[in-house]
Order: structure tokens, then C-alpha cells, then sequence
């Protein structure tokens, strides 16, 4: 830093001015240099690739989306867990906590999360993925997500036990 205390006579007033001119300049010029990198750095965030994910209830496994946006300099992490909904840890899916982490330049990253195939004829269920507690970043706009199960398990019930048909026929009536 370059600073300059005048307390000079009126006639020594332009150098003083010159002086602090001088300093300024360098000031101004030093921030200019800084605060154009500083404008244009954007805040990262991550957030999930979708809002809605699903899989089949005889599939190994839901793949979870999550995205980095705003820049791909540096480490960010980010920590994500599964909260019940109508579809149940253990019954329907294996329940899944951890901390995702992108490395310089990645911008997306994927996990799983293990289905359970049961035999249970049931509507379709759901549950929620959640990210949370980043480190480098912000939680983006979509930082929740559901994950629809499909259920597989149908029951075909016949109204008899035996049909017949004609031999000439071509269709049976069940």
C-alpha cells in the first residue's frame, strides 16, 4: 500500500494530489484485475438430474441421477439418504445413505439404490431421495426426489376352474 498524509501548504497541494492520484490508480487498477474473476465465478450447486426416478419392483436397482452446475473447478461434496414413503426399507428397497463426491471437471455422478422383489400384489409405491449438507457448492432447485416402484406381482383369477371348446371352434370364451 501507498499512502500519503498531506498537510502541506496550499502550493504543495498538487503534488499531494499526484501522490494520492497515483496510489488510487494503482488501487482501482489491482481491483480491477481481482473482481472480474470474482464476477464471473458462479456459485456451483448440485442437485438430482430428474425429479422423479423409477424402476421396476423385479429390477436390481433404482439409478439415481445427481448433477453440478455453475462451474466444475475444485472438490464438492454432497450427502444423500432415502426417507419411506408407501414403499417401505427392507419391503420394497433397500434403504441407502452416503456422500457423493465430484472431483474437477465431473459433472455428473450416479449411485444405486437395490429394489426387494417381493410377491406382494400392490399399487405402485414410492420414496423420496434427499441431498443435503454440500461442501463447495449449494443445494440446487431440485433437492428432493421420488422414486416410483413399479409392482410386477399380478393375480390372474379365473371365474371356473374348467372351459370347454368345440373342436371346430376357433376361440375359447375364459
Amino acid at each position: 500500500t501507498n499512502s500519503t498524509a498531506c498537510a502541506k501548504l496550499p502550493n504543495d497541494m498538487n503534488d499531494c494530489h499526484f501522490k494520492f492520484t497515483k496510489s488510487l490508480r494503482r488501487v482501482l487498477l489491482g481491483a480491477l484485475l481481482i473482481c472480474p474473476m470474482l464476477v464471473a465465478a458462479q456459485t456451483q450447486s448440485v442437485r438430482f438430474g430428474l425429479p422423479t426416478f423409477s424402476a421396476y419392483e423385479n429390477g436390481t436397482n433404482a439409478i439415481i441421477v445427481v448433477t453440478r452446475t455453475g462451474g466444475t473447478e475444485g472438490v464438492v461434496t454432497v450427502n444423500y439418504n432415502t426417507v419411506d414413503g408407501s414403499a417401505l426399507d427392507v419391503q420394497d428397497f433397500i434403504g441407502a445413505a452416503g456422500t457423493i463426491t465430484f472431483g474437477s471437471n465431473e459433472v455428473v455422478k450416479t449411485f444405486a439404490i437395490p429394489m426387494v422383489d417381493n410377491i406382494l400384489q400392490e399399487p405402485d409405491e414410492f420414496f423420496t431421495v434427499l441431498l443435503s449438507n454440500p461442501v463447495g457448492a449449494i443445494l440446487g432447485d431440485q433437492s428432493t426426489a421420488q422414486v416410483v416402484i413399479f409392482d410386477d406381482d399380478t393375480d390372474i383369477i379365473f371365474s371356473r376352474s374348467t372351459y370347454g371348446v368345440d373342436e371346430w371352434a376357433t376361440n375359447a370364451v375364459i
